[in-house]
């Protein structure tokens, strides 16, 4: 029989989390349905008026990546440092670290890849919150013109 250390769940984080994700997710909501009502206004305009159109839509998609980049971007930096934490420790969960259900302690090989794992979305999120949210603007920004300009 294995004698496998488990640490146990930590209800008051569990709990804060699940709001905060029902938070999130009315939020959320929220933001899509005012996106969705802000982009029907301006499709309104761009049969009047093309290239306030335009202005507003790119205003719109800065106002995207100045939110998505940094969201992105912290959540690669504490992947990161989870990862680092659980490499100085050489064990998933790390030392000291709360957790939202009861977890099996996983040591050796397999808390490493778990590392791996962690800083390989850390440095896909940096990269995305960084070089592919300013590569996304840069392109929306050129087609939008370029649109504009053939009409």
């Amino acid at each position: 029989m294995l004698n496998r250390e488990i640490v146990p769940a930590d209800k008051n984080l569990r709990n804060r989390t699940i709001i905060l994700a029902i938070v999130l997710f009315v939020v959320g909501l929220a933001v899509l349905y005012l996106l969705r009502v802000r982009l029907e206004a301006i499709e309104n305009l761009a049969g009047e008026d093309l290239s306030s159109a335009v202005d507003q839509v790119l205003r719109l998609t800065a106002i995207v990546a100045w939110v998505a980049g940094p969201s992105f971007v912290g959540l690669g930096v504490w992947l990161w440092w989870i990862a680092r934490r659980i490499n100085r420790g050489g064990r998933f969960p790390p030392p000291g670290m709360k957790v939202i259900r009861d977890t099996p302690v996983r040591t050796g090989d397999r808390a490493k890849g778990l590392a791996r794992l962690a800083q390989v979305a850390a440095l896909v999120c940096l990269v995305w919150g960084t070089i592919g949210i300013w590569l996304f603007y840069s392109r929306a920004a050129e087609m939008l013109r370029q649109a504009a300009q053939q009409q």
